[in-house]
């Protein structure tokens, strides 16, 4: 009779891992995965993941492989596949060192993806652990913005300022949601200045003043900030999608 609250097919699953640490098979395990990482240090995500997916062939529960899937997946933005790996560290029954940056990566890929329910639900698993990290509330801004919840989306930007009035990053997120409902132009440019103010040189804060100044009409102050944007980040979409309504209009 099993005291353990294990089904027979865990138990099964569970024998078979400890067997595997005792076969050669472990070592070829902990070599694909040492190999696959160097990979991905080294740039070359193609042959990372052949090698981190042969480890993961071998031992499907292979945590550390799967994780390093999903990263490299969220890299090359295939975000289906990304979550795939990431869901088996979260879905597993073995806890694992990094599960709430693995809930916070999965938090932004369901906001990407416009599936605001599951972003939610791993965004606030994260704060359970920790209600005043930064990466999640600001990720839940985010969440909140694309839903167009621009009242909560302001909420967790301010509660990001509150604990971090440093944070640029928020600063320029709180200033287009006034810029981009066109609630208050003014006030939205202004704060997005006070995030220049502590990253100068970001080409993402000069396009978002830019294009308040384009929302206000001030054509010669939105050309001058659109165009250094563009000039910092020229390969950026969003930047040129901005200066090139700009010139149409």
């Amino acid at each position: 009779m099993q005291d353990d609250g294990l089904s027979e097919e865990e138990l099964k699953s569970m024998w078979d891992r400890i067997d595997l640490t005792n076969t050669s098979s472990q070592k070829k395990v902990k070599q694909l995965l040492y190999e696959g990482r160097e990979l991905s240090q080294q740039g070359d995500d193609k042959k990372s993941i052949e090698t981190l997916l042969q480890c993961v062939e071998l031992d499907p529960e292979n945590l550390e492989a799967h994780y390093y899937l999903g990263l490299i997946y969220t890299r090359q933005k295939s975000f289906n596949h990304s979550i795939v790996h990431l869901n088996e560290i979260v879905m597993s029954r073995y806890q694992y060192i990094h599960l709430q940056q693995v809930r916070q990566v999965l938090g932004y890929i369901y906001a990407l993806q416009e599936d605001y329910e599951n972003a939610r639900e791993q965004l606030f698993e994260c704060l359970k652990s920790d209600d005043k990290n930064l990466k999640v509330l600001s990720i839940l801004g985010f969440t909140y913005y694309r839903e167009k919840n621009y009242e909560l989306a302001r909420d967790y930007y301010d509660k990001v300022l509150r604990i971090d009035d440093k944070n640029a990053n928020a600063y320029n997120s709180l200033g287009m949601i006034y810029i981009e409902t066109e609630e208050n132009i003014d006030e939205g440019i202004s704060i997005c200045k006070k995030a220049l103010e502590i990253q100068p040189d970001s080409p993402a804060y000069l396009d978002s003043i830019g294009w308040g100044y384009y929302k206000k009409k001030d054509d010669l102050q939105a050309i001058e900030y659109l165009k250094q944007a563009y000039e910092k980040a020229p390969d950026s979409q969003e930047i040129k999608r901005h200066l090139q309504e700009f010139l149409d209009f």
